[in-house]
């Protein structure tokens, strides 16, 4: 392989870069190995992101977050519960609990949804390898976003309610 020392570019069978017009100098074989070995990385990592896998900085943190609001509304049970009449039940803050916990499984926990997925589709298909198409990543998105909103809408509620 021949490598540009001005722009970067790589090419197999051109003696002058395609981007800048610099003659392309032949790499030595560490450089080629090491750039073998960065383009093998990328691609691994590129790969286990496509199928939508993998937990982003943001989704720990809407994760973490919607653990923060489960325990919230466990809080608000409790006190209110104390506070009010004996026969109070919290609709609102368990309905909460459910959704940021669902919430949090699918932010924290991605892999482990698709393995109960690719388990059913195992079950009742031929299909021994399924991989999750473009449409269930979308769901799984829409849904744990809209578990997040509904979950931090009923904390709401239950404060106000509590208040």
């Amino acid at each position: 392989m021949k490598i540009c020392k001005e722009c970067g570019n790589i090419s197999e069978d051109k003696s002058v870069c395609p981007e800048c017009g610099s003659l392309l100098t032949e790499m030595s074989e560490k450089e080629e190995i090491a750039y073998n070995q960065r383009l093998g990385k990328t691609a691994a990592k590129l790969s286990s992101r496509s199928y939508g896998l993998c937990s982003t900085a943001s989704d720990r943190v809407l994760g973490s977050l919607s653990l923060f609001g489960s325990t919230l509304h466990a809080l608000c049970l409790l006190w209110a519960s104390m506070a009010a009449d004996p026969g109070y039940v919290g609709t609102y803050s368990v309905a909460g609990i459910i959704f940021l916990i669902f919430a949090a499984v699918g932010f924290l926990a991605p892999k482990l949804l698709w393995k109960l997925v690719s388990i059913r589709i195992r079950l009742i298909s031929d299909n021994n390898d399924p991989t999750p198409s473009a449409v269930w990543i979308t769901g799984k998105n829409i849904a744990k976003y809209t578990e997040f909103a509904l979950g931090m809408m009923f904390l709401l509620l239950a404060l106000i309610e509590i208040l």
